[in-house]
């Protein structure tokens, strides 16, 4: 985790995210890549988007948040079929589809 908080203390959220996973700081990975999500998907950083969501494990990937980041991103990919189950996963926040 120290890797990953020197990256984020110098401004380098991306690498800080990666070294967060790669030392089981999960959750740390998972608000910095909140933090950064919008950009990422106005950049079209669709592929890296991807890789981190499906990094993450047990609860923390089923947080409503990172849903609808990993939503955004399926869609923006279009890959359209995996969009109902990723939004199964937040029943206490219906949608109509």
């Amino acid at each position: 985790m120290r890797a990953s908080e020197w990256f984020e203390s110098q401004g380098l959220t991306e690498e800080a995210i990666d070294h967060a996973i790669a030392a089981g700081g999960f959750e740390h990975a998972a608000a910095l890549l909140q933090s950064i999500a919008a950009r990422l998907l106005k950049r079209r950083e669709l592929t890296t988007l991807c890789r981190w969501l499906q990094q993450l494990t047990g609860d923390i990937a089923h947080k409503p948040e990172l849903t609808i980041i990993q939503v955004w991103t399926e869609m923006l990919m279009e890959h359209f079929n995996q969009i109902p189950a990723l939004l199964e996963r937040c029943p206490e926040y219906p949608v109509n589809i």
